[in-house]
């Protein structure tokens, strides 16, 4: 073991960087933006909160607006708001940096997701569709149209419906537990499928068949 005892004065040497939800719907204009929320966690080089550090933001997509740096509080966190402009399905991977320090950055994903294509939900014949985030609170489930985060999509469930794991008829509430356990597992794969779906119809009643 060595012990090493050191007076150096606190500096910012990590950033932890979070998502409040894991997606959001894609705006419906370009000119209605839609907001999002990050936190991000400065810490110094003892693993203690680092106050005062000013947090900048940068994102992979064209559409993201932020209108400047963010200072952390005593919690070392810094809530960071920005808006987003595109009205198509994308995933945007976020930075965040420090202002006046080199080195010392945060990343993270996160999903704009939207309406299916007319016609798309009445059934996949079959096929199914990598899931990337779900929401049992508002009966969504956002799948992969493509192949590696191609075009995040957003298909409603709704209780008339009837679930499928693995071939076997389930309950809603275990269709959600699995829905939200293996999404969490960021090692496994989701797929899901579905059959005789009408989005327009309330009544109608939509075979889900999920994958694991």
């Amino acid at each position: 073991m060595r012990v090493v005892f050191t007076d150096a004065d606190p500096e910012a040497t990590t950033i932890d960087l979070a998502t409040q939800v894991r997606y959001l719907r894609a705006a419906r204009s370009s000119s209605r933006l839609v907001n999002n929320v990050v936190i991000a966690t400065v810490t110094d080089q003892y693993g203690q909160p680092f106050r005062g550090a000013r947090v900048q933001l940068a994102s992979t997509s064209t559409d993201f607006l932020f209108s400047g740096p963010v200072t952390t509080g005593s919690s070392g966190a810094a809530r960071i708001g920005y808006q987003h402009s595109g009205t198509g399905g994308s995933t945007e991977t976020l930075t965040a940096s420090l202002e006046g320090v080199t080195g010392v950055t945060g990343t993270v994903d996160f999903l704009w997701a939207d309406d299916p294509p007319i016609g798309f939900e009445v059934t996949t014949s079959g096929g199914t569709y990598e899931v990337l985030a779900a929401d049992p609170q508002r009966n969504e489930v956002v799948v992969d149209l493509g192949v590696g985060f191609g075009t995040p999509t957003v298909v409603v469930y709704d209780g008339n419906d009837r679930f499928r794991l693995e071939g076997r008829v389930v309950s809603l509430s275990l269709f959600e537990s699995v829905l939200a356990n293996e999404v969490d597992d960021e090692a496994s794969i989701l797929l899901l499928g579905w059959a005789s779906r009408d989005p327009d119809n309330q009544a109608d009643r939509t075979d889900w068949y999920l994958v694991s």
